[in-house]
């Protein structure tokens, strides 16, 4: 997606250039306006392009059912998890939680981001993993993975 970007908004800059030399020193300078702004809005995507989801790692997670009461709707997932941002800057994860049966196949699963709307700083962060996913006998053990990158306005 930046590479793209990054390429027409290169072709862009030069289309404009060739097109300031071609009239009078006056009307060079009204195209420059928007070569500055192409340029700022490429320069703005790049900084977070160094980021991607390969740089997020899980490094630790424990999650099981807890009965609550002797009722089966009382147990409940409880758990945490922990991820290492190895970006550069601080980014908004996305994760994935599935759970598995014991022939590994898949029984449920559920998307989150941990810290809601806000960017995780470099390095690890600590998250709960309480009622992401509801009881089912069948779930013998959970994956947890990061699925998306990105950068929230603060």
């Amino acid at each position: 997606m930046y590479a793209f970007l990054l390429y027409h908004g290169v072709a862009a800059l030069f289309r404009l250039w060739q097109i300031g030399t071609m009239h009078s020193s006056i009307e060079r300078n009204r195209p420059m306006k928007y070569v500055v702004a192409l340029a700022f809005l490429v320069a703005t995507h790049l900084v977070y392009a160094d980021c991607s989801v390969s740089d997020i790692k899980i490094t630790s997670m424990k999650a099981q059912f807890v009965k609550k009461c002797d009722a089966a709707a009382c147990t409940v997932m409880q758990g945490s998890a922990t991820l290492e941002n190895n970006c550069a800057e601080a980014v908004g994860v996305q994760v994935q939680i599935t759970a598995y049966d014991a022939s590994g196949s898949p029984v449920s699963t559920d998307e989150m981001w941990p810290a809601s709307v806000r960017n995780i700083p470099p390095g690890s962060y600590t998250f709960s993993l309480n009622q992401y996913l509801e009881y089912d006998p069948s779930i013998t053990s959970f994956g947890l993975k990061p699925i998306d990158v990105t950068h929230w306005k603060q």
